[in-house]
């Protein structure tokens, strides 16, 4: 029981941020066209000639993301007139987006040659193929369905608003819940995906409660800001490979210590739901990390719908769809957003504007070019928000500001794209075996904590990795515990293990030195057995002689960015000489490089620097307008 419950706390640790299991199948959803929308007639540019359908209901299946995706969708002779998505596989917090607007979509253009659903591009698609496999049996014309439409461009009318919030992932939200809930202002949050919640709402959801009242109750230990500064100073001194001029802004993190209690309080208030039973105090075991509560029932839910609610309960308009492409500028000073939306662009003249844009983990060539010391990443994947390419680079360019930070948040995989919360993602192998690369050599100590390994693997030339393990492995894993050569079943059946009775069988299937292999295998075993590895206190499991051996392939999960734009102690953007860019303010993952760099510090760190700061870069902006 005692190794269980070990084992159960690095998975919680593990899961902090980390993306989650594929949801439950979403319910079908049928969308038909919106009551007074006229017929397509016949002259106008975007109309859709008469197709020929043969009348009926035709049901077509596709690949998703993570699943087939099937429709029913019935048609009149010369129209499409109900679209059914009934049934899909993926994440439903994402796929629902997809689900909602596809059809319509479709339906509105009696055309295949619309947009995807930004941040679901996969659903997306899947629907998309899906509706054209039932199109095409129904007789359809697919190249009049597919035939690209013009764009729209239309110049709408410009708005006016006090301040304007650029994203809406955690930060955002946080930015624009708590500006419109502290003041009078009028406050627009714009978000380029049709949904909001960002890599937020792809997390294990928890955020630190230091200061708060459920410490009290709870008998956790506390802390101040100042210790949570402390704390980030010294891990990040820790850090042998940070480059020489990479720092954090330890002032900025005791500004977020400080504010965690209040806003937490606020959320739990309001209807934050953390879950009681991983409430943690960190620090003292294994010495990592400060007091917090690692999750939520369903972060996806909570960070999504519920976050996006309470902003507007407060007061603030949040919109959808909405690409920030510019910033206005006046005298150097920033003074509005340029917006560009399916239906249009137009510009929102604000006196302040909070960045709140996310990261890049979904722009390779840019995590890449930003991480150039390390070459494996080549083989990564990223699982986060679709939106995240570094469009705050972008924005910024014009205004002179530097960058800062170093690395990202990253962790060991199996298979892209089973995640790296669940059951056949990652965590169930962190830490647990024998870490070998391609070659069948040990390259790095399986003690640490998951992400300096990550770093470690990252180093390999090809990025190729394994981690070994035996049927006769006593270590139990997931959620719902099993054996080794039980998980070792399920990830055979995704083809993320190779199995053979002997180590020389094993070297030979992964391409590996059968000596050195051996000889890993040897040192590994000889250390685990006297106690020298350990993972948040349990012990490694040796890997047992007589077989059958297990190597699963590993691969980096890329989960966040630590690099970002330079801010000042009042989160102001600042400039290449150290000035404030005027009305500039940014908080969350574009940012992150002021707070975190290298790796994670502890469970729920970035995201409580997301959630906080996105507060209290509303105070300054709230604070600097009423004032002015």
């Amino acid at each position: 029981m005692k190794r269980l419950l070990s084992v159960l706390l690095a998975l919680a640790l593990a899961c902090s941020i980390a993306g989650c299991a594929p949801a439950a199948e979403p319910e079908p959803e049928t969308t038909e066209p919106a009551a007074g929308t006229p017929a397509p007639s016949a002259g106008t540019e975007d109309e859709a000639p008469a197709l020929g359908y043969t009348p009926g209901t035709y049901a077509g299946s596709a690949q998703g993301m993570w699943g087939e995706i099937t429709v029913d969708v019935t048609v009149e002779e010369d129209a499409i007139t109900a679209i059914v998505v009934t049934s899909c596989q993926d994440t439903e917090y994402l796929a629902n987006a997809a689900i909602e607007e596809m059809p319509g979509k479709i339906l509105a253009a009696q055309s295949l040659a619309v947009d995807t659903t930004a941040g679901a591009t996969m659903s997306s698609r899947g629907i998309l193929s899906a509706v054209e496999a039932a199109l095409t049996e129904a007789g359809g014309d697919m190249d009049a369905l597919t035939a690209a439409r013009p764009e729209t461009d239309e110049a709408l009318p410009d708005e006016s608003f006090d301040i304007v919030v650029v994203g809406g992932g955690g930060a955002g939200l946080s930015a624009a819940m708590w500006a419109a809930k502290i003041s009078d202002a009028s406050v627009l949050l714009l978000e380029q995906n049709a949904m909001t919640g960002g890599a937020t709402a792809l997390s294990g959801g928890g955020i630190s409660a230091g200061g708060s009242a459920i410490n009290g109750k709870n008998g956790l230990p506390d802390y101040t800001g100042k210790e949570l500064a402390d704390f980030f100073v010294a891990h990040t001194e820790s850090l042998d490979y940070l480059p020489e001029d990479v720092t954090i802004n330890p002032a900025l993190v005791e500004r977020i210590g400080d504010q965690a209690g209040e806003v937490f309080d606020y959320l739990c208030e309001q209807g934050y739901t953390y879950n009681a039973a991983n409430l943690k105090a960190f620090g003292s075991d294994p010495g990592r990390g400060v007091t917090g509560c690692l999750a939520v029932p369903d972060a996806a839910a909570m960070w999504g719908t519920w976050y996006t609610d309470l902003a507007k309960k407060n007061g603030a308009e949040v919109r959808t769809n909405s690409k920030v492409v510019g910033l206005l500028t006046e005298g150097g000073a920033v003074v509005g957003v340029e917006v560009k939306t399916p239906e249009g662009h137009y510009n929102v003249a604000a006196k302040k504007v909070i960045l709140a844009t996310g990261g890049f983990a979904n722009d390779m060539e840019l995590l890449k070019e930003k991480n150039a010391d390390l070459p494996g990443l080549e083989n990564a994947w990223s699982f986060t928000a679709g939106g995240l390419t570094g469009s705050v680079f972008d924005l910024v360019e014009p205004l002179n500001v530097p960058a800062r930070g170093y690395g990202m948040l990253c962790d060991l995989g199996t298979l892209p794209p089973y995640g790296t919360c669940t059951d056949l993602g990652n965590v169930v192998i962190n830490g647990l075996f024998c870490y070998v690369d391609g070659n069948g050599e040990r390259f790095t100590d399986p003690s640490k904590v998951q992400y300096g390994r990550t770093y470690d693997m990252l180093r390999l030339e090809d990025s190729v990795a394994y981690t070994i393990s035996s049927a006769g492995s006593t270590q139990v894993l997931g959620s719902e515990p099993r054996s080794v050569a039980e998980y070792a079943e399920q990830m055979k059946e995704i083809g993320a293990c190779y199995e053979a009775d002997t180590l020389e069988e094993l070297a030979e299937l992964i391409g590996a030195d059968p000596e050195n292999l051996a000889a890993s295998v040897a040192a590994h075993n000889e250390e685990a057995r006297n106690g020298k590895l350990a993972f948040y206190g349990s012990a490694l499991d040796v890997v047992e002689e007589g077989g059958p051996y297990y190597a699963f392939p590993l691969k980096v999960c890329v989960l966040a960015t630590l690099y970002g734009i330079e801010l000042n102690e009042q989160f102001q953007v600042v400039n290449e000489s150290g000035e404030a860019v005027p009305n500039l303010y940014a908080a969350g993952e574009c940012a992150m490089g002021n707070y975190i760099v290298g790796e994670y510090p502890c469970g729920t760190m970035s995201l409580t620097c997301a959630i906080y700061g996105g507060t209290l870069a509303a105070e300054e902006a709230v604070a600097a307008m009423e004032n002015a």
